[in-house]
């Protein structure tokens, strides 16, 4: 029998706690024209993004410079367009938070996924199943046709393969880790090449190559202390 989680437990990932599901979201057309399935097989590259345990390694919702120049690299070398998966969608304030922040970037923003919850009743109790990994794939099957349409990564600090869906995400996932704020938690380099792989994209350098080193380090100092 898989595992079963509580209906009352909060994200995994320590993200803001859960909302109920009720409509399913669509591109933000506010921002940007909808991904229409006459743009496929052509179709930009996707990132389907986690913040908590990606963009955000601390406690205190900051999203970091230097895995925010990881993200815009990855988009720059592949021209991926971020597709927002993570709970930091489930409120309008954090989800404007992302959207502002990805602009000032030049990483383009082109929706949500839809917020679905499944429950497995057993005996007298409801347990709720973690079905991130089947929200992604119902975007793509809704706005791209299919999951072969374009090249697509979700990023994130959940083990995506284990919920329900997962089997869909093989070849197409960036597992990060977060453990409190160490260096090697989040979108690292390291993290951000694997990505890149995934989209079929060609390195700029190789991931210790100083120039990129150098790179994340001016957009830290552009904006020390600041929270985007």
């Amino acid at each position: 029998m898989p595992a079963m989680w509580p209906f009352v437990q909060t994200p995994a990932d320590g993200e803001i706690s859960r909302i109920e599901a009720t409509a399913s979201s669509v591109p933000d057309r506010a921002s940007s024209p909808p991904l229409t399935p006459e743009k496929s097989p052509n179709a930009d590259p996707l990132i389907f993004l986690d913040i908590d345990g990606v963009i955000c390694c601390n406690m205190r919702g900051i999203l970091q410079q230097e895995k925010l120049a990881e993200l815009q690299r990855i988009c720059r070398t592949t021209g991926a367009k971020v597709v927002l998966s993570s709970d930091w969608r489930r409120t309008q304030r954090h989800k404007e938070q992302v959207k502002q922040t990805l602009r000032r970037i030049g990483v383009r923003y082109v929706g949500c996924t839809a917020q679905k919850t499944v429950y497995e009743d057993i005996g007298n109790w409801r347990y709720e199943r973690p079905c991130r990994s089947l929200e992604i794939t119902e975007w793509l099957h809704k706005f791209r046709n299919s999951l072969d349409a374009c090249e697509w990564v979700a990023i994130d600090d959940r083990d995506l393969l284990k919920e329900l869906g997962g089997e869909d995400l093989v070849g197409h996932f960036c597992h990060t880790t977060f453990a409190g704020s160490r260096e090697e938690d989040g979108l690292t380099n390291a993290k951000a090449d694997e990505c890149i792989r995934i989209l079929g994209g060609k390195l700029e350098a190789p991931s210790d190559s100083p120039c990129v080193r150098a790179y994340a380090r001016t957009m830290h100092a552009g904006s020390r202390g600041s929270m985007w």
